[in-house]
């Protein structure tokens, strides 16, 4: 799959919580055999959680990820954390029950 530099990095490390393989994926969201990868895996809240302090963190210390990831970069942490749920609710896994 072919993305942006920056978002490749944090859904590659999205994909090493919940032991996907990037490499397996399209830029169409499906695998290999046609399935849609998103759909095949979940996290739990705490690693949802987990995991969003990394991506702001990532962030906060990244200009060039912020230069990809906002129109207006910046490291206020209300904003990155408004990204972190945009992120989150367009890549993210789907939360485990």
């Amino acid at each position: 799959m072919k993305l942006p530099k920056h978002l490749e990095v944090v859904i590659r490390e999205m994909c090493k919580v919940v032991g996907a393989d990037f490499d397996r994926m399209d830029s169409f969201g499906k695998d290999k055999d046609g399935n849609l990868w998103f759909q095949q895996y979940t996290w739990t809240q705490k690693e949802s959680d987990a995991f969003g302090k990394w991506f702001k963190e990532y962030l906060s210390k990244n200009k060039e990820a912020r230069q990809e990831f906002m129109t207006h970069p910046s490291k206020d942490k209300k904003y990155l954390e408004c990204l972190w749920q945009e992120v989150s609710s367009q890549w993210g896994w789907k939360l485990a029950d």
